[in-house]
Protein backbone atom coordinates (compact mmCIF):
# COMPACT_ATOMS: atom_id res chain seq x y z
CA UNK A 1 0.00 0.00 0.00
CA UNK A 2 2.99 2.63 0.65
CA UNK A 3 4.61 2.27 -2.57
CA UNK A 4 1.11 2.84 -4.36
CA UNK A 5 1.25 6.31 -2.56
CA UNK A 6 4.82 6.81 -3.31
CA UNK A 7 4.02 6.02 -6.75
CA UNK A 8 1.31 8.37 -6.85
CA UNK A 9 3.00 11.27 -4.95
CA UNK A 10 5.75 10.91 -7.74
CA UNK A 11 3.16 11.52 -10.35
CA UNK A 12 1.80 14.10 -9.00
CA UNK A 13 4.76 15.86 -8.71
CA UNK A 14 6.11 15.09 -12.04
CA UNK A 15 2.94 16.63 -13.20
CA UNK A 16 3.65 19.84 -11.52
CA UNK A 17 6.99 20.21 -12.99
CA UNK A 18 5.29 19.49 -16.02
CA UNK A 19 3.15 22.48 -15.47
CA UNK A 20 5.85 25.05 -14.17
CA UNK A 21 8.11 23.93 -17.25
CA UNK A 22 5.19 24.42 -19.44
CA UNK A 23 4.04 27.28 -18.38
CA UNK A 24 7.62 28.78 -18.86
CA UNK A 25 7.49 28.00 -22.49
CA UNK A 26 10.61 25.90 -22.14
CA UNK A 27 11.50 22.24 -23.40
CA UNK A 28 13.11 19.81 -20.87
CA UNK A 29 16.46 20.13 -22.24
CA UNK A 30 16.20 24.17 -21.76
CA UNK A 31 14.61 23.76 -18.12
CA UNK A 32 16.85 20.36 -17.02
CA UNK A 33 20.09 23.04 -18.09
CA UNK A 34 18.32 26.00 -16.39
CA UNK A 35 18.24 23.73 -12.64
CA UNK A 36 21.15 22.34 -13.41
CA UNK A 37 20.87 18.71 -14.23
CA UNK A 38 21.10 16.57 -17.19
CA UNK A 39 18.17 16.60 -19.87
CA UNK A 40 18.08 12.60 -19.55
CA UNK A 41 17.69 12.86 -15.41
CA UNK A 42 14.68 15.69 -15.67
CA UNK A 43 12.99 13.63 -18.00
CA UNK A 44 12.98 10.50 -15.78
CA UNK A 45 11.77 12.98 -12.79
CA UNK A 46 8.68 14.77 -15.27
CA UNK A 47 8.06 11.07 -16.45
CA UNK A 48 7.25 9.94 -12.77
CA UNK A 49 10.02 6.94 -13.38
CA UNK A 50 12.33 8.62 -10.75
CA UNK A 51 11.39 10.46 -7.88
CA UNK A 52 12.65 13.90 -6.94
CA UNK A 53 15.57 13.98 -4.35
CA UNK A 54 16.62 16.77 -1.88
CA UNK A 55 19.60 17.98 -4.27
CA UNK A 56 16.94 18.43 -7.25
CA UNK A 57 14.59 20.24 -4.49
CA UNK A 58 17.35 22.54 -3.62
CA UNK A 59 18.79 23.18 -6.98
CA UNK A 60 15.10 24.13 -8.01
CA UNK A 61 14.79 26.36 -5.45
CA UNK A 62 18.36 28.37 -5.82
CA UNK A 63 18.22 28.17 -10.01
CA UNK A 64 14.50 28.57 -10.53
CA UNK A 65 12.72 30.08 -7.39
CA UNK A 66 10.21 26.82 -7.12
CA UNK A 67 9.04 26.19 -3.63
CA UNK A 68 9.78 22.34 -2.93
CA UNK A 69 6.29 22.60 -0.90
CA UNK A 70 4.91 23.20 -3.70
CA UNK A 71 6.43 20.57 -6.01
CA UNK A 72 6.04 18.09 -3.38
CA UNK A 73 2.24 18.82 -1.72
CA UNK A 74 1.01 21.55 -4.04
CA UNK A 75 1.00 24.16 -1.69
CA UNK A 76 1.00 27.46 -3.28
CA UNK A 77 1.43 30.47 -0.87
CA UNK A 78 -1.71 32.80 -0.33
CA UNK A 79 -1.71 35.99 -2.31
CA UNK A 80 -2.22 38.06 1.20
CA UNK A 81 0.41 36.42 2.66
CA UNK A 82 2.50 37.24 -0.60
CA UNK A 83 0.96 40.88 -0.48
CA UNK A 84 2.21 41.09 3.28
CA UNK A 85 5.93 40.14 2.70
CA UNK A 86 5.92 42.61 -0.67
CA UNK A 87 4.48 45.86 1.55
CA UNK A 88 7.37 45.13 4.02
CA UNK A 89 10.27 44.64 1.68
CA UNK A 90 12.54 47.74 0.21
CA UNK A 91 11.17 50.60 -2.16
CA UNK A 92 14.24 48.90 -3.80
CA UNK A 93 12.93 44.98 -3.98
CA UNK A 94 9.62 46.38 -4.40
CA UNK A 95 10.31 48.37 -7.92
CA UNK A 96 12.52 44.81 -8.69
CA UNK A 97 9.27 42.94 -8.25
CA UNK A 98 7.27 45.23 -10.72
CA UNK A 99 10.02 44.81 -13.19
CA UNK A 100 10.51 41.19 -12.48
CA UNK A 101 6.50 41.45 -13.65
CA UNK A 102 7.02 43.81 -16.20
CA UNK A 103 9.33 41.49 -18.29
CA UNK A 104 7.12 38.65 -17.10
CA UNK A 105 3.90 39.90 -18.98
CA UNK A 106 5.92 41.26 -21.78
CA UNK A 107 6.83 37.93 -22.81
CA UNK A 108 4.09 36.52 -21.99
CA UNK A 109 2.40 38.26 -23.88
CA UNK A 110 4.98 38.42 -26.64
CA UNK A 111 5.71 41.88 -26.59
CA UNK A 112 2.16 42.79 -27.55
CA UNK A 113 -0.13 45.56 -26.02
CA UNK A 114 -3.66 46.59 -26.51
CA UNK A 115 -3.56 49.32 -29.24
CA UNK A 116 -4.03 52.70 -27.37
CA UNK A 117 -7.66 52.85 -28.72
CA UNK A 118 -8.59 49.33 -27.44
CA UNK A 119 -6.96 50.24 -23.66
CA UNK A 120 -8.94 50.51 -20.92
CA UNK A 121 -9.27 53.35 -18.72
CA UNK A 122 -6.92 51.67 -16.15
CA UNK A 123 -4.35 50.85 -18.64
CA UNK A 124 -4.28 54.73 -20.12
CA UNK A 125 -3.70 55.81 -16.18
CA UNK A 126 -1.15 53.56 -15.44
CA UNK A 127 0.19 54.79 -19.31
CA UNK A 128 -0.31 58.31 -16.76
CA UNK A 129 1.87 57.11 -14.06
CA UNK A 130 4.56 55.63 -16.16
CA UNK A 131 5.01 58.83 -18.28
CA UNK A 132 4.66 60.54 -14.74
CA UNK A 133 7.58 58.79 -13.05
CA UNK A 134 9.80 59.09 -16.16
CA UNK A 135 9.29 62.38 -16.54
CA UNK A 136 11.17 62.85 -12.50
CA UNK A 137 6.83 63.10 -11.11
CA UNK A 138 6.08 65.91 -13.66
CA UNK A 139 3.30 66.06 -15.66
Amino acid sequence: MKKAETEEERMLSANRLRNIRENAGLTQEQFAEKIGISTSGYKKIEHGVNGVTSEFLRLLHENVGISADYVLFGKTQSVDNAWEEISNCSEEDKLFILMRLTAYLTIAKKGTFPFIEKQTELDKEIRLLIKKFLNGGKD
